[in-house]
């Protein structure tokens, strides 16, 4: 009969895995988020249907919704200037 020389009790690399600890700010669906609705005109949805078709062409990993591509235009969005909001303000109320 051979003997078994793997050591349960011995710590490996993977059971140290993730021992570090890293502050991960965690959002609970009932505290920090707000439902809010929008009604969209016609043209409003197929400019997002054509933005969710547009990113889950280019995206390797994940199926993307709606609530993804909305989110993701306001985080955008804080980036442009004042002055490039107002333009697309406009332009979309065309």
């Amino acid at each position: 009969m051979s003997q078994n020389k793997i050591n349960f009790h011995q710590k490996t690399k993977l059971s140290s895995f993730g021992e570090e600890k890293e502050k991960m700010t965690i959002i609970h669906s009932g505290e920090l988020a707000k439902t809010k609705s929008f009604r969209f005109r016609p043209t409003d949805k197929e400019r997002l249907k054509k933005i969710l078709n547009t990113v889950n062409e280019y995206s390797n990993t994940k199926r993307f919704n709606e609530t993804d591509v909305i989110r993701s235009l306001l985080v955008m969005g804080e980036s442009l200037p004042g002055k490039k909001t107002v333009f697309y303000l406009r332009k979309s109320m065309i």
